[in-house]
């Protein structure tokens, strides 16, 4: 398998790119146009909203945005709203056009808006196949194939998370190639779920939950290694995913490296 080493900032911002994209295929409203910006927001769950650079010739790429705009469009934004922050400096300025916009944008929804969560971004080189932790209950995984399937995973991740997960968005994922919805059985009982989204040589792993009656039985990380393993099955040259503070340690014991901090602010 050729592999395709990335150095810091490319893997950083294939992190976010693996995440952005994510969240384009959960379903996108374009909002309100801002000059030469375009504000996305996600129509329902996982409520995320975000920036990104709308081509315009009409106007200046250097030209920052203004308070008053950014106050006038995020007004028009749902309650429950949640915008990721994560460091300028891991941004391509390509991408955002002007990078006063980015520090201006964080500045207002950190000012205006509550911190909600925090999460950590890692990374881990496919360099071989990960060996299967002992235990005495082994999981069998397989990928999603109907109706309920899908029901049966949002029901995992919805109680594990603690919010509802809308099945008609996990639904229609099914049919995106680069997607792999995955559900865990123990025995006849299905217990945890996962998702991988690849871009190019890069897969994230995401959504991963137990079922709460299930916890604190060695099972998330048999789910992890046998998810990297697909990921290496699939061509990945890296996984990348965001951590909650509850995961971290886990990822950390599977080589996983800790890359940038996203503070998650919710519009309340």
């Amino acid at each position: 398998m050729t592999t395709t080493k990335l150095n810091k900032a490319q893997i950083d911002q294939a992190n976010l790119a693996n995440l952005m994209s994510l969240w384009q295929c959960y379903g996108v409203e374009h909002g309100k146009k801002i000059r030469q910006y375009q504000l996305n927001n996600s129509q329902h769950w996982p409520h995320r909203v975000w920036l990104s650079k709308k081509e315009d010739p009409t106007h200046s790429t250097s030209t920052p945005l203004a308070s008053c705009q950014l106050n006038n469009s995020m007004q028009l934004l749902p309650s429950g709203s949640i915008f990721p922050v994560w460091p300028s400096d891991i941004i391509k300025e390509s991408d955002y056009a002007c990078l006063s916009t980015l520090n201006a944008v964080n500045q207002y929804v950190s000012q205006h808006w509550a911190l909600h969560f925090q999460q950590t971004a890692m990374y881990l080189p496919l360099n071989h196949p990960l060996k299967l932790p002992k235990c005495n209950n082994a999981l069998n995984i397989k990928s999603i194939s109907t109706d309920n399937d899908i029901k049966q995973w949002v029901g995992i991740g919805s109680q594990a998370f603690g919010y509802d997960i809308n099945f008609q968005v996990i639904q229609q994922l099914r049919r995106n190639s680069a997607i792999h919805l995955l559900l865990a059985w123990l025995d006849q009982t299905p217990v945890a779920c996962g998702l991988l989204y690849q871009t190019d040589k890069v897969i994230g792993i995401h959504q991963v939950a137990i079922a709460p009656k299930y916890q604190g039985q060695g099972l998330a990380k048999q789910l992890m290694v046998e998810m990297i393993n697909r990921c290496f099955e699939l061509g990945g040259n890296y996984v990348v995913l965001q951590a909650s503070s509850a995961g971290k340690p886990l990822y950390q014991k599977l080589g996983f490296h800790e890359q940038f901090i996203i503070d998650n602010y919710q519009l309340v």
